[in-house]
């Protein structure tokens, strides 16, 4: 109170220098003073001054709300920069998981256009594979009718010249039967012709041409064998001599024979008989019969035993070798020609088939080796889509995984900023509800105590601040009634005015102003506080929202594409076993093509169809 006083005292002395006034005693005379007091324009500079003082402490309170709001907005800034680059982030990773969702979708429709490739071609080689097979069964089995056709042929040959042969023995035993019976005949007949010749020298001639008639009538019917030959070509030259009347003895004809037969001897004698005895005899060795065992010849056997022994003996040993060197030279040499011919032929016939075979063979060992180079180049192309599938995959666990990285951090730094703006909030709220909360209590208790003070103080408050216009209405309300008394009450009432203690004036303006500001600046705080926690919520609205999003697209699509994926790397793995299986059977059947077994195009449990189905 002694600081406002003097601050009050001070005031007047300097406005009655300036406007220069004797005393205070000015002010008590009249009220002409008073509206020229405050008509001066000293007391108006005073005012300006005293009211820019005032403007000057609003402007210092209005610039620190302005900083600290400026700190609130460049707050607010950065919070909101943060939740745009989320927003960005979030968005880039919406691009990613689009991309990649594209990427998958044409994988998965490269991924059916392979399957649908690969079992087209799998179709088709084993469709190819499968007519192979079959076209070379039917070769190997027309081969194995053919070797079978040979063999048979082979056996009826052989049974046929066991037979031929058996034929001819039988034949022969046959022919010879009824030879000894002729020959018997006509040995009897040389021998009386040779008898009744002895006695008649003159008709030898007719003898002898008679004798090879006969002969050569006998031997007509018996021209198998070589002997006989012989005999009728030696009884037609020796009809011929005797018919062209050459006269030949007969000692010279038969040694003429003999040489030709290989059976001449000084022993035999000229007896024709013996002669065509020792050349009939050709046909008893064979069966191994005796020679004339007819009741005409045993005469003759009994009469010349001795000289007919020893002629058999001799003359057998000649003719068998002979008659088996003829023999046996013919008939090896027969039966070398005939094998001969037809080992020729079955070995051109076999040749031949050999030679389509083999073609076949290098034809089908050539479609086999395009076939195992389509088959490995699928393979690759197989292995390849599988690496590529593999990568894939693993890229998009990667980014799943980066996705959910991404996500937890974002998750966890929106928690951060959101307990942050939360923590940030829920402080100032505090601060501010406490120090509105104080400023409301001082504004009440100010109010109060303005309420308590009477017109006095409040005129004395309004002479302080030096507001003459609303003191000079307080004065002309209070001392109408006392305008005729000259000036009495109004030094009453300076005098009480002096006498009471109150606070200065500038400190109750300073008060006021300051809980204006405060409550001003509490005001905007709220409303940007408002702003921030709007926009925050929308911007964890969203967040959330493109959150759930991804999270449901990524468990969809990995849904989606499992089963594929699995469908795929199951339609592979059977691909890959049948083939292994195919090129095993295949290969067996290579290594054992004689057996005359041919492997049909099976699997384990499993056809075309049925392949086709699991792969589909």
């Amino acid at each position: 109170m002694s600081e406002s006083r003097q601050l009050v005292r001070e005031l007047l002395s300097w406005a009655g220098e300036e406007l220069q006034l004797a005393a205070a005693e000015n002010y008590q005379t009249s009220v002409a003073h008073q509206s020229e007091l405050v008509q001066n324009a000293t007391l108006r500079k005073l005012w300006k001054h005293l009211i820019e003082n005032v403007k000057s402490q609003e402007h210092v309170a209005e610039i620190k709300g302005n900083l600290e709001l400026d700190s609130l907005q460049k707050e607010t800034v950065e919070l909101t920069k943060t939740c745009a680059d989320k927003q960005h982030e979030l968005s880039e990773a919406e691009k990613e998981i689009k991309t990649l969702e594209h990427q998958l979708l044409k994988q998965r429709h490269d991924c059916c256009e392979s399957e649908l490739n690969l079992q087209q071609l799998e179709i088709a080689s084993k469709v190819s594979d499968h007519k192979r097979l079959f076209e070379q069964a039917k070769i190997l089995r027309r081969q194995i009718d053919l070797s079978s056709i040979a063999d048979t042929a082979k056996s009826l040959n052989l049974n046929k010249n066991e037979l031929e042969e058996k034929t001819k023995a039988s034949e022969k035993i046959s022919t010879f039967a009824a030879c000894i019976t002729d020959v018997n005949d006509l040995v009897s007949c040389i021998v009386d012709c040779y008898n009744d010749g002895l006695n008649q020298q003159n008709s030898k001639s007719m003898e002898h041409t008679e004798l090879w008639k006969m002969v050569k009538d006998a031997l007509q019917k018996y021209t198998g064998a070589t002997v006989l030959k012989v005999l009728n070509t030696i009884a037609n030259n020796e009809i011929d001599k005797v018919m062209k009347c050459e006269k030949v003895s007969s000692e010279k004809d038969f040694s003429a024979i003999e040489k030709s037969l290989g059976l001449e001897d000084s022993s035999v004698g000229q007896n024709p008989a013996s002669t065509i005895q020792k050349m009939l005899l050709t046909h008893n060795l064979e069966s191994g019969k005796e020679f004339l065992d007819t009741k005409e010849n045993i005469q003759l056997r009994g009469l010349k035993e001795k000289q007919n022994a020893e002629m058999k003996m001799r003359l057998q040993n000649m003719i068998s070798e002979k008659f088996k060197s003829d023999n046996n030279d013919q008939l090896q040499s027969s039966i070398e020609t005939l094998d001969a011919e037809i080992e020729l032929s079955s070995l051109t016939a076999m040749f031949e088939s050999l030679k389509q075979s083999t073609t076949e063979l290098q034809e089908n060992f050539n479609r086999k080796e395009s076939n195992d180079k389509q088959i490995q180049a699928v393979l690759m192309e197989i292995k390849n889509f599988n690496s590529e599938l593999m990568k894939n995959q693993s890229h998009l666990v990667e980014v799943t995984e980066q996705n959910l990285k991404f996500r937890s951090s974002l998750a966890k730094q929106q928690e951060e900023a959101l307990t942050k703006i939360k923590t940030a909030m829920l402080n100032g709220c505090s601060e501010l509800q406490q120090s509105s909360a104080s400023l409301q209590q001082s504004l009440n208790d100010e109010l109060a105590s303005f309420q308590n003070c009477d017109i006095l103080q409040m005129m004395k408050i309004c002479i302080q601040l030096k507001m003459i216009p609303i003191g000079d209405m307080f004065i002309y309300r209070a001392f109408k009634s006392d305008h005729n008394s000259g000036g009495q009450s109004y030094n009453k009432v300076t005098s009480s005015l002096d006498a009471m203690e109150i606070a200065s004036p500038c400190d109750v303006l300073d008060k006021i102003l300051q809980l204006k500001t405060k409550l001003s600046y509490q005001k905007s705080v709220e409303s940007q506080v408002c702003s921030a926690e709007k926009a925050n919520h929308k911007s964890s609205e969203q967040l959330q929202k493109l959150l759930d999003q991804a999270k449901s697209f990524s468990e969809e699509q990995t849904a989606e594409l499992t089963p594929q994926i699995n469908r795929g790397l199951k339609s592979v793995r059977i691909f890959e076993n049948e083939t292994k299986k195919f090129e095993k059977a295949v290969q067996e059947w290579y290594e054992e093509p004689a057996q005359g077994s041919v492997p049909w195009l099976t699997f384990e449990g499993s056809t075309l169809s049925e392949l086709k189905q699991n792969l589909n």
